[in-house]
């Protein structure tokens, strides 16, 4: 029987092959590729997606909401997710098998 289980392109487990090169370039940088680049739009698109196809009228004011709530996010899934990857690498690279 196949143990096979799909992650996520931006989960920790899919990220930590190359945190190496990940890690080198800094937490602003990775908050930028994988959090406002890939992670944002994948939980904005099926709201607003919704929101267009039903013809909701929405203020312009609104929008800006929606999208602040969106950069929130998808900061914050940046933030957990860099230390949950940093808490891992140090935790393979420590003799014990210990985090810091």
């Amino acid at each position: 029987m196949s143990t096979w289980k799909w992650t996520a392109p931006w989960s920790p487990a899919h990220l930590m092959p190359r945190w190496r090169d990940l890690r080198q370039a800094g937490p602003l940088s990775f908050t930028i590729r994988f959090g406002l680049l890939r992670v944002m739009p994948t939980m904005a698109a099926p709201v607003i997606g919704f929101l267009i196809a039903r013809g909701t009228p929405i203020s312009i004011p609104a929008w800006g909401v929606i999208a602040a709530v969106y950069v929130f996010l998808s900061v914050m899934w940046s933030c957990l997710t860099w230390y949950s990857c940093e808490a891992r690498w140090h935790a393979s690279t420590s003799p014990d098998g210990t985090p810091d």
